[in-house]
């Protein structure tokens, strides 16, 4: 039997504009032609009627709509992916930049304390108050370094720490991209298995949500009698 190819009308014989949209027969025809040997070999059956064909179309679907999802997310999981690992690891830091303004104050101290002493001994004319002033600089000299120096640790200790509470962030983010890519190629994979036994009938341009929308719509509106007609219906249309 004979279809037109606009509206999926059915053409008999001698017939040569389609009644029902008025096309030219010779320019709009689709013929029913038997299965071919791939799609025995394949296992999946073409269907036959309205209601199989429909719910053939309606499973595709779900199919081919899920397949895209998982392929955008495989992409912005791969993407996210490359973008972690050109992340440059963070510098540690180092005591000495938070020590080394304690040396100043220390050398300042130091000669502080010992001008004071000095003025005060020669007032008094002690050489022994100089001599205690010297040593009361250098006293002062070291208390300022070992409070910089504890100081200074405590601040790159907590940085540090910083450092690789943030590292083991982007670690731990990292292996579950990674995890949470593998698994989407594994469902990626099922789901090509499921539709690839569909691919003798349903070419390469209609396997999407939107073209088994159509072939449903056909189908379920009587301009197709089957699934490969209306497949055929929307590949050739365009549509």
């Amino acid at each position: 039997m004979y279809y037109c190819r606009k509206c999926g009308f059915a053409l008999q014989d001698g017939e040569v504009f389609c009644p029902q949209c008025g096309e030219q027969k010779s320019e709009t025809i689709v013929k029913d032609e038997p299965l071919s040997q791939s799609s025995a070999e394949s296992g999946a059956a073409s269907p036959q009627t309205v209601e199989e064909s429909i719910e053939l179309a309606d499973k595709l679907s779900s199919k081919y709509f899920a397949l895209t999802q998982i392929k955008d997310e495989i992409a912005d999981c791969e993407a996210r992916i490359k973008r972690s690992n050109s992340i440059p690891p963070a510098r540690r830091h180092s005591a000495f930049k938070f020590f080394w303004p304690f040396l100043i104050i220390a050398s300042a101290s130091c000669t502080v304390v010992t001008l004071i002493g000095a003025f005060i001994a020669v007032a008094a004319n002690s050489e022994d108050m100089v001599a205690l002033a010297e040593v009361l600089g250098v006293i002062a000299a070291a208390i300022v370094l070992i409070a910089g120096g504890n100081r200074a640790r405590n601040k790159r200790d907590a940085l540090n720490s910083q450092v690789a509470d943030e590292e083991y962030r982007l670690r731990k983010s990292r292996n579950e991209l990674e995890k949470n890519l593998e698994d989407l190629k594994r469902r990626r994979t099922g789901l090509t298995k499921a539709v690839q036994d569909y691919n003798y009938l349903v070419p390469s341009s209609a396997r999407t949500k939107a073209k088994m929308d159509m072939v449903k719509d056909l189908l379920s509106s009587g301009r197709a009698q089957n699934f490969r007609q209306a497949v055929e219906l929307v590949s050739m249309t365009g549509k």
